[in-house]
């Protein structure tokens, strides 16, 4: 770090910005292009939403990878992880059918949860303490600048080439490899690792250790918790766009565009997390008002309905809202890992938050894909799964916070 330069914006916190920015924009890729791969491979919904079932195994591959952070350092998983995607990407995008897809993507969905656990562990171990709140908020925010990015790209393919430009997409972030260079070069180890390192301790622990001691309690409900939330959360998330493009006639052009647009305001989520917690008390009435207030603007995407330009206003009000108050709760539950877990367990607790999620995704999809009939129609079945969202705000006001590791009170025990 050079003269008075900010460890914010020092190079190896912009290559892990860098890194949040692409693996937010490839995970956006399936999402924004759902439409398109239906045409593709012949879906009907219920058919799309078990291949999203299946896709989210994937996140439970990054439990792998976050383990394989914990023991070998952050730098290597994130550069290996990388490294990995490229060849993968090419791959997918010459898929000749859903059989070869699916499990091409399922790999690349493990490594890129395994990039996006890792980046929200390492820029907390390069910042000192006094930022270490700012540096999450800057990781999350630029994570979905990346979704943002990875919907403008998918638009834009989609009305340059036919109903297989999806498989562009996948072609043009290939080209990332150009900068891997740049990113081997100037990504370092923290501090922090390198101390757990030196001494050896990174490598004394078992993953099973989160489920032990002091920490069981916290884990499990945590776990619960987000299990609930995100269950909710994937319903949401995985038909944002389908949903207004097939269901109410809206132009796919028209839903990219509030979603991008939505996307700006509602990062300021991040910083409305930090806030919320410090005026509210603590981590848990935080995160139990960020799960009512979302469920809110996602019941009003789903069950409104009306004139086209009126909808499309308040489709956007309801998304911004919604994705407000997520960002507002993942920058707490973040928080709430790296400020209650020790460091040589941090990866491994923020793979925990994904393998809530993988597992959430999975069983959210299959349970909307028999909900679909018997609730006249994919909106219904949605709006069902968000009294979820309620029982997690429950979940989350009983969580057990009462013994806080500080960060550097890890590093000067093990030192």
């Amino acid at each position: 770090m050079r003269g008075n330069t900010s460890p914010l914006l020092a190079a190896p916190s912009l290559v892990i910005y860098w890194l949040s920015f692409y693996a937010g924009a490839v995970m956006a890729i399936n999402f924004a292009a759902l439409p398109y791969l239906a045409k593709t491979f012949d879906l009907a919904d219920g058919q799309i939403a078990k291949m999203l079932a299946t896709l989210a195994l994937g996140g439970l591959l990054a439990l792998l990878g976050a383990r394989f952070s914990d023991r070998v350092g952050r730098r290597r998983a994130l550069l290996v992880s990388a490294l990995l995607s490229y060849p993968l990407m090419l791959a997918s995008a010459l898929a000749p059918s859903l059989w070869w897809f699916i499990p091409l993507q399922i790999v690349m969905g493990g490594i890129l949860g395994t990039i996006h656990i890792t980046t929200m562990v390492t820029i907390e171990e390069h910042l000192p303490l006094a930022l270490k709140a700012k540096g999450q908020a800057w990781v999350g925010a630029i994570f979905v600048m990346g979704n943002g990015g990875g919907l403008i790209t998918v638009n834009v393919a989609a009305y340059l080439f036919d109903a297989n430009s999806w498989r562009y997409v996948w072609l043009f972030f290939c080209t990332a490899a150009l900068w891997h260079p740049l990113l081997t070069k100037f990504l370092t180890e923290s501090h922090e690792y390198s101390q757990l390192k030196k001494n050896r301790y990174a490598r004394n622990d078992r993953w099973l250790d989160l489920f032990s001691g002091r920490h069981r309690k916290l884990t499990l409900s945590l776990f619960g918790a987000l299990l609930c939330w995100d269950i909710a959360q994937s319903g949401v998330n995985g038909w944002l766009i389908y949903h207004p493009v097939q269901n109410l006639g809206i132009a796919h052009e028209w839903v990219t565009g509030y979603l991008i647009l939505g996307g700006w305001p509602a990062l300021l989520g991040f910083a409305l997390g930090v806030w919320l917690r410090d005026r509210l008390g603590g981590y848990t009435v935080a995160l139990a008002v960020c799960c009512g207030l979302s469920v809110l603007g996602n019941f009003s995407y789903f069950w409104i309905k009306g004139d086209a330009q009126w909808l499309i206003m308040a489709m956007g009000g309801a998304y911004i809202l919604g994705l407000l108050m997520a960002n507002a709760l993942m920058v707490n539950v973040r928080l709430l890992v790296n400020e209650y877990y020790p460091a040589q367990m941090r990866a491994s607790m923020q793979s925990i938050v994904i393998l809530a999620l993988a597992c959430s995704t999975i069983f959210s999809q299959l349970i909307i894909s028999q909900l679909i009939a018997p609730l006249g129609g994919l909106a219904n079945a949605v709006i069902a799964l968000l009294v979820l969202k309620l029982l997690a705000a429950l979940l989350f006001i009983t969580l057990p916070l009462t013994s806080r590791v500080s960060p550097p009170e890890i590093i000067k025990a093990v030192v």
